[in-house]
């Protein structure tokens, strides 16, 4: 008695799921995926790091209020990402290596995938910080000129 029972609820199952795939297909042109893609692990991104110590002074302060204000229209738009990262974090000390870091400073790279196949150190932020507008030029030209490098 129990297996003619299952038998026919999963028969019934199988109908209405069929059925509710026909209408969904009819009603949409096509089977809608039910997740969202996750973008393509190759897609890359732009990213300005600021890296800096856990004790940080007037300058270091300056330089990373300048990136931000410098690359504003940039984040604005969504085409730059700023990273503000403390190398004195063990988690985040591999940077010094990845990106030869001598001082705390700006490195403009691009991230596919975690990977930064591309940077440039900027390293001229520390003899610029004190004039803003001159800072701000050396950024934007900088990242223009990355920008233009891309292959």
């Amino acid at each position: 008695m129990f297996k003619p029972v299952l038998r026919y609820g999963l028969l019934a199952f199988v109908a209405v799921s069929l059925v509710t795939l026909v209408v969904q297909t009819a009603r949409t042109g096509g089977v809608q995926p039910s997740v969202a893609v996750a973008p393509s692990a190759t897609a890359s991104r732009l990213v300005a790091f600021y890296f800096h110590g856990n004790k940080r002074c007037d300058a270091c302060n300056s330089i990373e209020r300048l990136t931000r204000a410098a690359l504003k229209p940039d984040t604005d738009a969504g085409t730059v990402e700023i990273r503000s990262i403390n190398v004195d974090d063990p988690a985040h000390a591999h940077f010094v290596t990845d990106f030869a870091l001598a001082v705390r400073t700006v490195v403009l790279a691009e991230d596919v995938g975690g990977r930064f196949p591309r940077w440039k150190r900027l390293d001229e932020c520390w003899s610029r910080y004190e004039e803003p507008e001159d800072f701000a030029a050396y950024l934007q030209a900088n990242l223009q000129a990355f920008r233009m490098a891309a292959p």
